[in-house]
């Protein structure tokens, strides 16, 4: 068991009451730090920095003694991905959550380093700030620290030993999986319930309808079981959004990843979302953060990534590069958002000329019909409508508009080889399969909810 938190927050003092009430042994990474350096932390920063001493906690981190433990952590170790990763595998991670004043009370007088030449109230109530996103993405649980370590330590020891589901989070999963297409899930959550898993894993899910195609459950149990990640991953299609996130927020559901047709509806249910979702309009990724839905968009990610290593792999620029975004529904707005990001010169095309003007006005970039596609000469192409979905043979490209050297993006990875991209490298094109965006969309999405970055290639893997 891992506790997080600002300085301040208490994590020696409760893991040492933890370490009472479970019989586990306690382990402080600052004690650590202090024994491998044989000098303490206060002086690690004055004579070598904070650098130095970041690279000697990841060590201690990455060498700590196998079995159960209750671990109190530094308040920056989960700056660093590699440590989050290691923190969580087979782990349940606790962030203990105060206000900067409650922190600037706890540690006035004490001979904490400095870790900016601010005053003190300054400096805790920016680095919180800055550190806040890490400590959500990182955690399982959310627990209010300012209650006393009494209370907090016997929620936590309460948590270990009986789980989090409370009885109308059960009822209402119940009922859900009772009138979905996958009645049997909610049979199968509850059942680990029963047995005590219940408080070692995130419940997450595809919400969409449909999305009972989705690849995504299958994928995010191999990771979970690749890192050491206790979760479950199903499904959860309904018509109502509203009904998929009330579910969620009651049953303490961990994140949704949001698919066709309610990434745009999801914008108004979340208590926050990211500028880049606000740009584009549209939510594919909501994470549960100390109770409340934030909402974000890794689309655009998983557009961008896979575009800047095919110039960069190609050794080329992407400056004065033009591209051509073909359909004007979720899907283009986040291509589109993605390209200019990356400087592109961008132009929409759209079967409906209405539609496609309304998405370029958006982002201050050209639009015109489908049938422009055959008078204009593009650096990049990329296809984001259905069309050629679960081999259906069709492509809304004209093979005669692909041209050698031309870079085509299929947005579509079911299936990975569609006949837009079958066209593209027999004429010379360099493909990027639809695949590449999930794989990167993935990742980023992993990341929001469990605060670090899974492999590529596996995800790739698991694919197949």
């Amino acid at each position: 068991m891992v506790l997080t938190g600002f300085r301040g927050s208490g994590k020696t003092t409760v893991g040492k009451l933890l370490s009472l009430k479970l019989n586990l042994p306690f382990i402080d990474t600052d004690t650590l730090i202090e024994e491998e350096r044989g000098m303490s932390v206060s002086d690690i920063f004055e004579e070598f920095g904070e650098e130095d001493f970041r690279l000697t906690e990841s060590s201690v981190i990455s060498e700590l003694p196998p079995g159960d433990c209750i671990l109190s952590t530094g308040g920056g170790v989960i700056l660093d991905h590699e440590n989050v990763r290691v923190l969580r595998e087979n782990s349940l991670v606790f962030f203990l959550n105060i206000t900067p004043e409650e922190s600037v009370r706890r540690i006035t007088g004490s001979e904490r380093p400095p870790l900016t030449s601010l005053p003190l109230d300054h400096e805790v109530a920016v680095i919180m700030k800055d550190r806040m996103p890490a400590y959500l993405r990182s955690s399982d649980f959310c627990i209010d620290g300012e209650r006393g370590p009494e209370k907090v330590s016997d929620e936590i020891a309460g948590i270990v030993e009986s789980g989090d589901l409370t009885t109308q989070g059960r009822e209402l999963l119940q009922k859900f999986f009772k009138n979905s297409m996958m009645p049997s899930e909610a049979e199968r959550i509850l059942a680990l319930d029963a047995v005590g898993e219940r408080k070692a894993f995130n419940l997450c899910a595809i919400s969409g309808n449909p999305c009972m195609h989705s690849k995504s459950p299958a994928i995010y149990r191999k990771i979970f079981e690749n890192y050491g990640i206790s979760g479950f991953y199903t499904y959860m299609e309904a018509a109502d959004f509203g009904e998929i996130i009330r579910t969620a927020e009651i049953s303490g559901m961990r994140g949704l990843s949001i698919t066709i047709p309610f990434k745009e509806d999801a914008v108004d249910f979340m208590s926050e979302i990211s500028p880049d979702a606000a740009a584009i309009g549209a939510v594919n990724t909501a994470v549960n953060f100390c109770g409340r839905f934030y909402g974000f968009n890794t689309d655009w990610i998983g557009i961008a990534e896979p575009l800047k290593s095919s110039f960069k792999n190609a050794g080329e620029s992407i400056k004065g590069k033009s591209a051509v975004v073909v359909g004007a529904g979720g899907a283009a707005r986040a291509a589109v958002y993605a390209l200019i990001v990356l400087g592109f010169d961008v132009t929409v095309l759209n079967r409906n000329e209405k539609k496609a003007a309304e998405l370029a006005e958006s982002f201050e970039c050209r639009s015109g019909g489908l049938n422009e596609i055959h008078s204009c000469v593009f650096d990049v192409i990329i296809n984001a409508t259905p069309v050629g979905m679960n081999r259906s043979g069709g492509s809304v490209v004209p093979e005669s508009v692909l041209r050698e050297g031309m870079r085509v993006f299929d947005l579509v990875y079911t299936p990975a080889d569609t006949k837009l991209l079958k066209m593209a490298e027999k004429k010379g094109c360099i493909p990027i399969s639809g695949t590449e965006m999930f794989v990167h969309q993935a990742v980023e999405q992993f990341f929001l909810m469990f605060g670090f970055r899974p492999e590529e290639e596996f995800i790739r893997e698991a694919m197949l």
